[in-house]
């Protein structure tokens, strides 16, 4: 059974209209969170949190739900039953907390931004522990290399990924025969389809995306070269095109490099 909580009573009334509910401050949003019991009410079962709908810019110009309230609502909770846990136990106003899609817009995505974020965080803090206690792994010695826009590469061995069902995949995706993506499903889960592309393929570097804060966004984008050959569900594939490929995908292929492609700054 599903608990609800009703949030309304804890927002501030804009003096201009009381019928307007603000959660503004971290420290807030913390009190909020020990007011309504909402760690007990996760550890027991799902939890649906009911708050009034945020007006944003396209709503009066009305930023109703601040991120530092969501911070501190959310944030010591999540971290204490773990995320991963709080996402798949709490909505809000029905609404799920999607990993790896949009939710929309007001406060179920600033929720998703910022425990995704969190749990990047959380991560990036347990690998420095495990280097001060001298856990670290290494890899086998090689040259360290970071590629340029048109630096090409050839697999030296069968690279497997998740090509994601989305408008910049659209080459490979028609050519696997799962067609384009269809922009009235975009906020749903994206399929994902594990292609294998075969050894002594080229491909050349097209765009680099890694910032600071959208960890999870991190990719390279490739054109598969004419020749380029690919493996789904059992059948082979002449292929080419562009596409990206996440960035953790990515760092498991085993290449040689064009060394006339380098950068030369």
């Amino acid at each position: 059974m599903t608990t609800t909580i009703n949030m309304t009573r804890l927002g501030k009334p804009h003096p201009a209209d009381p019928e307007i509910r603000y959660y503004l401050t971290l420290e807030e949003g913390k009190q909020a969170a020990i007011d309504v019991g909402l760690k007990e009410a996760v550890l027991k079962g799902p939890v649906d949190i009911r708050i009034p709908e945020e007006r944003g810019a396209w709503q009066n110009h009305r930023e109703t739900i601040k991120e530092a309230w969501v911070k501190g609502f959310v944030g010591p909770v999540a971290r204490e039953v773990g995320i991963d846990l709080f996402m798949k136990m709490v909505t809000f106003n029905g609404g799920k907390i999607e990993r790896n899609s949009w939710c929309g817009s007001g406060v179920l995505t600033k929720t998703r931004i910022y425990l995704l974020s969190e749990e990047k965080r959380l991560e990036r803090d347990g690998e420095a522990k495990a280097r001060k206690t001298g856990q670290t792994t290494w890899t086998d010695p090689g040259q360290f290399m970071i590629p340029d826009i048109g630096t090409v590469v050839r697999l030296t061995e069968d690279w497997t990924f998740r090509l994601i069902k989305e408008h910049r995949n659209d080459a490979l995706t028609k050519q696997i025969g799962k067609g384009e993506f269809d922009w009235h499903t975009y906020g749903a889960n994206q399929p994902k389809f594990l292609v294998t592309i075969k050894a002594g393929s080229e491909l050349a570097v097209d765009r680099i995306y890694i910032r600071k804060g959208a960890e999870s966004f991190s990719s390279i984008t490739f054109h598969l070269h004419k020749g380029g050959e690919l493996s789904f569900n059992g059948r082979d594939i002449k292929a080419k095109g562009r596409f990206w490929a996440k960035l953790s995908d990515v760092n498991k292929m085993k290449v040689q490099v064009d060394t006339n492609t380098l950068a030369e700054n």
